[in-house]
């Protein structure tokens, strides 16, 4: 899986066979996300497609807590 940057954002596309997948998915990805207090964007189209948007909003860039969560999920993947 690969993690682009895009508008000063890690982003990353995953595409899925059903939306329980991805919603199962999305769960783990949402439980990590509260532990680190570090929240993605989420864009999710077609019930199929899930795309992770990571940034610091607070420094109006990508830090450390985004690399970090980047590889939490990546570990769930």
């Amino acid at each position: 899986m690969k993690w682009s940057k895009k508008n000063n954002r890690l982003e990353l596309v995953l595409n899925f066979n059903s939306q329980t997948e991805l919603a199962l998915l999305f769960l783990k990805i949402a439980q990590l996300a509260d532990d680190a207090n570090h929240h993605p964007d989420v864009e999710v189209i077609n019930c199929s497609t899930l795309i992770l948007r990571l940034f610091t909003h607070d420094e109006g860039s990508i830090t450390d807590k985004d690399y970090s969560l980047a590889n939490e999920i990546e570990k769930l993947i």
